[in-house]
């Protein structure tokens, strides 16, 4: 698997075959697709147009527009789950079978640092390993460089399941 550099593009994608977003199993046009998505970071014009900047926008919209509608109410239950083992949860993150990798934002105002640290630490570094998005608040999901690199990581596990 070949990493990406996330470092210059605002909006890196991985561009699909022909730069087709979909395939269209009704349609029998022979025109070539036009790519809505901004181009990857190994092209050599790394500036997006108006037009790529907008999809982009759009798209961050609709998601963090949608995260907001059903994630009301969640933020009591994250900060009762992160407190620690005092509350029977049926669980102990201790005893814990999973590894579990965090993606923490050093400017998030919902979860407090040391309420993750917390759970490092119990959990044990060998099991739960934290990583800092400098810059980034509690709205990680929004972020395409973290959803690219989770999506990456799954693509890890699943790979090393096989």
């Amino acid at each position: 698997m070949i990493p990406l550099d996330l470092s210059s593009d605002p909006y890196p994608t991985v561009n699909r075959s022909g730069g087709q977003r979909s395939v269209s199993l009704g349609t029998k046009s022979t025109a070539s697709p036009v790519s809505f998505l901004p181009q990857s970071p190994a092209s050599e014009n790394n500036a997006p147009t108006a037009t790529q900047s907008f999809q982009a926008a759009l798209g961050n919209a609709l998601i963090a527009a949608s995260h907001a509608e059903s994630s009301k109410g969640t933020h009591n239950d994250l900060v009762q789950i992160l407190n620690h083992d005092r509350q029977p949860w049926g669980f102990s993150y201790t005893a814990y079978p999973h590894n579990v990798r965090i993606w923490y934002g050093d400017k998030d105002e919902k979860i407090a640092e040391n309420a993750v640290r917390w759970m490092e630490n119990a959990m044990g570094p060998d099991k739960c390993n934290v990583k800092v998005v400098r810059g980034a608040d509690h709205s990680l999901m929004f972020k395409s460089g973290v959803v690219v690199d989770v999506l990456e990581r799954l693509c890890e596990y699943w790979r090393d399941a096989d």
